[in-house]
């Protein structure tokens, strides 16, 4: 039999740590589907992304909207199953907590 081997436990990353390594948001356009109170946007619009929020309930876009404002971020009320913009209206759409409310 083969000794175990130890491996030192890996220290978790924060998804925008992941999103800012993996994408250069400068210029982009993005759209987080499921923003909720808008962390996320406001990130994204402090990298320079051309953000939009998009959530499905009003009372929790109000608190998004409550934010003071790091860009030119938008939010929208809308379903992730359906959603309100053109085709080629994002260069990078991000799913990251609601998909599974769908």
């Amino acid at each position: 039999m083969l000794p175990a081997v130890m491996t030192p436990p890996r220290t978790p990353r924060k998804h925008t740590d992941i999103i800012r390594d993996l994408v250069p948001l400068k210029g982009r356009r993005v759209l987080d589907v499921g923003c909720g109170d808008g962390a996320l946007i406001r990130f994204l619009a402090r990298e320079g992304a051309k953000a939009t929020g998009l959530e499905i309930g009003a009372a929790v876009l109000a608190t998004a909207r409550s934010h003071p404002r790091e860009a030119d971020e938008a939010y929208v009320e809308g379903a992730g199953q359906n959603l309100p913009f053109a085709d080629g209206s994002f260069d990078l759409v991000i799913y990251l907590n609601a998909f599974h409310h769908v």
